[in-house]
């Protein structure tokens, strides 16, 4: 397990990719940006969570899912735990996911965990 930031933003594809290479999960620690950036203003979120009738920050989740990571969004309210919890019943299909993928600006929040050094710390082992 490698808590990571991930998000639309930096979608982490190099990284999650020699993670999985080593079987190690991965698990986003900001799955929302923090609110640091408008993800969820963006037109490709409000248009896909229109289009299934979810919330965005679900379509977010379920975007993190389909991808083999888990996220670990923060929720202020039971009604928002809820939410973050029902996103099983829709599935986002190939080209939905692939429209996520124009988001990707490798925009860090803060410098986290990057491929070399994971992969200096297991070459430690």
């Amino acid at each position: 397990m490698n808590q990571i930031e991930c998000h639309p933003f930096n979608q982490r594809h190099s990284l999650l990719q020699l993670m999985r290479k080593h079987q190690v999960v991965g698990m986003a620690w900001s799955p929302f940006t923090r609110d640091r950036q408008p993800i969820f203003d963006h037109p490709i979120i409000k248009s896909l969570a229109e289009k299934y009738g979810v919330t965005k920050h679900q379509i977010i989740l379920r975007w993190h899912i389909q991808r083999g990571i888990i996220p670990l969004p923060k929720a202020n309210t039971v009604s928002h735990m809820e939410a973050n919890f029902d996103v099983f019943d829709f599935k986002l299909t190939n080209i939905d996911m692939d429209v996520m993928e124009l988001l990707d600006q490798q925009d860090f929040l803060e410098d986290h965990h990057t491929a070399p050094g994971l992969e200096r710390l297991l070459q430690l082992r």
